[in-house]
This record gives structure tokens, C-alpha cells and sequence, in this order.
């Protein structure tokens, strides 16, 4: 059974947002919005996971925020081509479960979501 998944980004078709709709194709059923729209998103449906692409995404910190606020317990991951210890401390306090280095490997991408979705009912 596939678990429903948020992709939010700034772009509906980069490389690695194919990459990560591929590679989680059995496990998951993944829907892609821009970070202006993932609001809305959360409002009409229940995620097991939002994933936060956080290339050209200003203020990750305050996305965050603002879908905690409407969903406290939704797991969030945010994931960027070039992490930082600093953008992920604020990404971390923010309130994401994980943050992580962008991979266009499949395996790789599976390794590190589906973790969230076993299990998850």
C-alpha cells in the first residue's frame, strides 16, 4: 500500500524532483506543489510526509512553521544539493525531522525516505 507523500518545491520538474517521484513510485504516492500552494495542499489532504526541496526556497524555516501549524505531527524533510550546518540547525529547530543531501541516485533516495513510510498506517 502506498503512502501519500508532499513534494513541495520551487520547481514542479527539476531533475531530482523526478528522480525522487520515480524512485518512491511503489511506496508512495507523491504529489508535487510550489511552496506558495503547500498550504493550501495540506488544508485539503492528510500526508504521511512532506518533502521540502529547498533549492531557490527563501525562508525554509518559516515553511515549516507555517505547516506545523497546520499539521503538528506531519514528518518534514527538507533537502538541498548543499547542506550547511547552519541552514539545518534553523531547519531542525524550525521542526523538521530530517535534514539531507539531494541525490539523483534512486537507490539513495529510497534508502533515505521510505524509512518514514514503513510502517506509517
Amino acid at each position: 500500500m502506498t503512502k501519500p507523500v508532499l513534494l513541495i518545491t520551487a520547481d514542479l520538474e527539476s531533475a531530482w524532483n523526478r528522480a525522487f517521484r520515480e524512485a518512491l513510485r511503489e511506496s508512495a504516492q507523491v504529489e508535487t506543489c510550489l511552496a506558495q500552494a503547500a498550504a493550501a495542499r495540506l488544508q485539503e489532504k492528510e500526508y504521511e510526509l512532506a518533502v521540502i526541496d529547498a533549492s531557490e526556497i527563501s525562508d525554509v524555516p518559516a515553511l515549516i512553521a507555517l505547516l506545523h501549524g497546520l499539521r503538528p505531527n506531519l514528518l518534514i524533510s527538507v533537502a538541498t544539493w548543499s547542506p550547511t550546518w547552519q541552514r539545518a540547525r534553523r531547519a531542525l529547530r524550525a521542526g523538521a525531522k530530517d535534514y539531507v543531501r539531494k541525490s539523483l541516485d534512486q537507490q539513495m533516495i529510497r534508502h533515505t525516505f521510505e524509512k518514514y513510510l514503513i510502517g506509517a498506517p
